[in-house]
């Protein structure tokens, strides 16, 4: 049970992070920022659909 919610600890705190690179590339014109937010928020869904398969 602790691991599922490690898991979803995790996939939120990717997105989160990846949203908010998202929204900094926004500001700053980067596209590696942008690149990186954009992996991030992939791999949040990943992970997410990995736990809900687990569920």
């Amino acid at each position: 049970m602790t691991y599922l919610k490690v898991l979803k600890v995790f996939y939120v705190l990717l997105a989160v992070v990846g949203a908010i690179l998202a929204i900094v590339s926004y500001f700053q014109h980067s596209l590696y920022l942008k690149s990186f937010g954009l992996v991030l928020l992939g791999s949040s869904l990943v992970f997410n659909s990995y736990t809900t398969h687990l569920e």
